[in-house]
Order: C-alpha cells, then structure tokens, then sequence
C-alpha cells in the first residue's frame, strides 16, 4: 500500500522534488502544511525560551494525519526541525520509542532543549555543563544504526556542537 509524504519545510515543492519523491517514495499522496500552520512554521520567534509549546499545533496536525509506513519531510529552523524529527520518528516508528536507537534520539532531543534553554540565558557555567552532556549523549550514539532522515540532523548538531568544549567556547567567528 502506498504510503504519504508530508511536508512540513519553509519553501513550496518544486515540480522536479514532487515527481522524485513520488518515483523514489513510492508515495501516493504529497500533503503541504496548511497556510496557517504553514506560516507558524516559517517564524520560530527566536527569544522564545523553549518552542517545544509553539510547535504544538504542527506536532497536532501530524499526529492526526501520518502513521507508519508515511514519509516527512523536514526543513526549517535547527531547534524546530530536532523536536519535529524526534515526534515523526515516535509516531512513524513501530516501536513508539522503545528501542535502543530512538531512546538514543529521544535523550539528545531532551538535553539539546536544556542546552538550549542554557544558551538563551547566557550563563556560561550552565552552558559548558550542558554542552557537555549533550556531547556525550551524542557520541553514545556513534555506534546506533540511525534512521535516514535522522542523519543530515544528527551529523550537523555533531558538527555545531564542536564549538563547545569543556568549560570554553570555541571561537564562533569561524562559524
């Protein structure tokens, strides 16, 4: 049975993208964000301490609509593409997130908002703290096998992580 493909990214798809992810998928059925919900996507305010609750009506529409066996796809800001990552792996897995892996994932979604809580009020001492651990939990994943959609996400938290390391800040000019 053919499956869908949801989308839930900052841009429209192009002719090309559709009729790859039909062929390639074997999907059926493409569905876009609706316009309101598509707009909320769009502007992550980014003074919010936590978007976990802002994201709340997308995480709603997918949860409604997708079930194992869809696609999502995933594109946007880095914090609101983790958390939205995790919940289509939680509902589009047959394990609801009992497995090794998606525990793994589960745990790094936990402590990249702490680590991001500790960013958004500046307090070095709390940023080291959790930046460490959130380099630890990511490096426990190392040897996982990990989803596919899951890669381009997890290689570039890996990659931003490096700046931080122990109690300093790598130099973020670089960046």
């Amino acid at each position: 049975m053919p499956g869908r493909l949801f989308l839930i990214f900052n841009h429209e798809i192009t002719g090309v993208q559709e009729k790859d992810a039909l062929s390639s998928l074997g999907v059926d059925v493409i569905e876009d964000l609706p316009g309101d919900l598509k707009a909320l996507w769009r502007q992550v305010p980014p003074a919010l301490p936590r978007i976990r609750g802002y994201l709340r009506p997308v995480m709603e529409w997918l949860g409604a609509r997708a079930e194992k066996g869809d696609y999502v796809l995933i594109q946007g800001d880095f914090g609101a593409c983790f958390i939205m990552v995790n919940f289509a792996l939680e509902i589009l897995s047959e394990t609801k997130g009992q497995d090794e892996t998606a525990k793994a994932i589960h745990d790094i979604g936990r402590h990249l908002e702490v680590f991001s809580k500790a960013l958004a009020t500046c307090r070095g001492p709390e940023i080291s703290k959790t930046s460490e651990n959130l380099i630890r939990r990511i490096g426990r994943c190392e040897g996982l096998s990990l989803p596919p959609a899951f890669l381009p996400l997890f290689n570039l938290l890996r990659e931003e992580m490096a700046f931080f390391r122990g109690s300093e800040i790598a130099d973020c000019q670089k960046h």
